[in-house]
C-alpha cells in the first residue's frame, strides 16, 4: 500500500540523505554495490536486497545488512519482504486471467459483484483496475495507522471506513490512487473464483510465474526468513506495527528479490496473462474527455531519464519495494528493505548503471514560470516551517498537522537548499486541480521529486516528494 502524500513526503526526504555524486561505470556488480552499502552505512534501512537483471546476463543479486537488529540476523537473498502496493500487479493479472477465461468483463459494473457498496455500484471494473473510479481510498485520515496497529483488519472493517461517504468525483472523469479499488478487485476474484484471493493468487498466478518463495502477510509468523520490519520514529529506529489484515489485495503480498525477478520475467513473456491482455496491462489508462493517464493495471507507466518503464513502488508499516522493468532497455530493478523509500534507492541505482542517461534528462515543455515561483515558494515554507494554511483546501490543512510539518523541516534543512529545478509536466488531479512536477537539485547533491496541485484558484490541495 501507500501512504498519505505527507507521510510519503517524509519517508522520501529521509530517503534522500545519500550523496548524489556520478560514479565513473562500476559495472552493474559495482553499482549495486555501491548503492546499496551507501544506503546501509548512512542508516536509511536496516537491510536491503537489490536485484538487477540487464538484457541476457543473469541476474545480480546483492544483499545487505540486517534483517532483524534484535536478532542481528543478516539480510541475504532468501530475506522475505513485504511488497506493499506491488501486489496490485498480481490482482489485476488474478483479473484479467478470469476475464480471459469468460467468467466476468471489464465492463461489468461494481455492483453485481459486490452489491452491498451501494456508492460504487456504477463503476466499471475497468475504472477500479485503472484507478479511476472516484471511491475514496480507505488507508485515508488522521486515524487509520492507529487503527490498523491496534485492530486485526478485513474487508469489512475496510468497506466500512468508506461505506457512506459520497464518490470523490463521476468515474472516469479523473485519475486518483486508491487502495480500496484493488481490495474491491480481490472481492471480485473471491466471488467469481469461489477461492480466497490468497488460494487464488498462490495456485493461478505464482504457481506460473515459478514462484515458490513468496506468501502473504499473514502467513508470516510462519515464514523463515522473514525480515523485521522498522520505520524512523523521533530519530530512532523502531520496530513497525503490524498492517496484517488491513492490506489484502492491495498490498498482503509477502516475497523475495528472486521471486520477483521471476515475476518480472513471466509476466512479460506472456506466460501469466497473454499478449493481449499483458498489452491492456501496459496501456495507459484514458479518461472520460480522453486524455490518458500514467497508470496501467497495476503499473505505473512514465519515462525516467528518457526511458520507457513500467514500475510499481509498494510500502507498508516497516517496509519498502520497488518493482521497475525498463522495457527499451531490457532491464528490471527490484529493490526490498525494511525500512525504506525503495522507488529513490531504485532511482539511485539507475543513475550509477546509466549516468549518461541520468545527466542528459531536459526539461518537460509548457512550464509556467508563475505556477514554479509557486512551487519554490512552498519548498521554502516546508523547509523553514513558515505554513501559510490559507494557501490549503481545508481537507490539506488538516491532514498537515504541526507535528508532520516539523518533522517535514527537519529532513528538508539535512537535504540542503535547492540549486536547481527542472519542470517535469503536469497532469490532471482530482477535484479539478492540477499536478505541476518538478525535480529538485540540493545542495546535497540529493534529486528530489516535489510536485505541487492547484486548483484553478491557486488553492494547493495536495503535495508530494514521490
Amino acid at each position: 500500500m501507500r501512504r498519505s502524500a505527507i507521510l510519503t513526503a517524509i519517508g522520501a526526504a529521509v530517503t534522500l540523505m545519500l550523496p548524489s555524486q556520478a560514479f565513473p561505470h562500476p559495472g552493474v556488480a559495482g553499482a549495486v554495490e555501491i548503492v546499496a552499502q551507501q544506503t546501509v552505512k548512512a542508516g536509511l534501512v536496516p537491510g536491503i536486497v537489490i536485484a538487477v537483471v540487464d538484457g541476457d546476463a543473469p541476474p545480480i543479486i546483492q544483499a545487505y545488512g540486517l534483517a532483524s537488529l534484535a536478532s542481528g540476523a543478516p539480510v541475504d537473498k532468501h530475506t522475505r519482504f513485504e511488497i506493499g502496493s506491488i501486489t496490485k500487479q498480481f490482482t489485476a493479472a488474478a483479473v484479467l486471467q478470469l476475464a480471459a477465461a469468460g467468467k466476468l468483463s471489464l465492463r461489468d459494473r461494481l455492483g453485481g459483484y459486490v452489491p452491498e457498496y451501494a456508492a460504487g455500484r456504477d463503476v466499471s471494473i475497468e475504472q477500479l483496475l485503472h484507478q479511476v473510479s472516484g471511491i475514496p481510498d480507505y488507508t485515508n485520515g488522521a486515524d487509520f495507522d492507529r487503527i490498523a496497529a491496534t485492530r486485526g483488519g478485513s474487508f469489512d472493517a475496510m468497506l466500512a471506513r468508506i461505506a457512506t461517504k459520497p464518490l470523490n468525483f463521476v468515474p472516469g472523469t479523473h485519475w486518483e490512487y486508491s487502495n480500496t479499488n484493488y481490495v474491491l478487485l480481490g472481492q471480485i476474484v473471491e466471488r467469481v473464483s469461489k477461492m480466497s484471493w490468497e488460494q487464488y493468487i498462490r495456485t493461478r498466478v505464482f504457481a506460473r510465474a515459478g514462484m515458490t518463495s513468496s506468501g502473504f502477510m499473514d502467513d508470516e509468523r510462519t515464514l523463515p526468513d522473514m525480515a523485521t520490519g522498522y520505520e524512523s520514529r523521533n530519530g530512532k529506529v523502531v520496530r513497525a506495527s503490524s498492517a496484517g489484515g488491513w492490506a489484502g489485495a492491495a498490498g498482503a503480498i509477502v516475497s523475495t528479490a528472486t521471486d520477483m525477478l521471476k515475476w518480472d520475467d513471466a509476466l512479460f513473456a506472456g506466460k501469466v496473462v497473454s499478449r493481449r491482455d499483458l498489452a491492456l496491462m501496459t496501456a495507459p489508462g484514458r479518461l472520460s474527455n480522453g486524455h490518458p493517464t500514467s497508470y496501467g493495471f497495476g503499473l505505473d507507466i512514465e519515462r525516467q531519464n528518457g526511458q520507457a518503464v513500467f514500475e510499481h513502488e509498494g510500502g507498508t508499516p516497516g517496509f519498502g519495494a520497488l518493482n521497475a522493468v525498463y522495457s527499451e532497455l531490457h532491464e528490471s530493478i527490484v529493490v526490498l528493505g525494511n525500512n525504506s523509500q525503495a522507488s529513490l534507492i531504485g532511482a539511485r541505482l539507475f543513475a550509477a548503471l546509466h549516468p549518461a542517461l541520468a545527466s542528459a534528462v531536459v526539461p518537460a515543455p509548457g512550464e509556467n514560470l508563475t505556477i514554479t515561483a509557486r512551487a519554490k515558494e512552498w519548498w521554502n515554507r516546508f523547509a523553514t516551517g513558515d505554513i501559510d494554511r490559507r494557501q490549503l483546501s481545508p481537507s490539506l490543512g488538516k491532514s498537515l498537522t504541526p507535528e508532520l510539518a516539523a518533522q517535514l523541516k527537519g529532513h528538508l534543512a539535512q537535504l540542503g537548499r535547492p540549486t536547481a529545478w527542472r519542470y517535469r509536466g503536469h497532469a490532471s488531479a482530482p477535484r479539478g486541480a492540477t499536478w505541476y512536477d518538478y525535480t529538485v537539485t540540493c545542495k546535497s547533491g540529493a534529486s528530489v521529486p516535489f510536485s505541487l496541485a492547484l486548483t484553478s484558484s491557486g488553492t494547493i490541495t495536495s503535495f508530494r516528494f514521490d
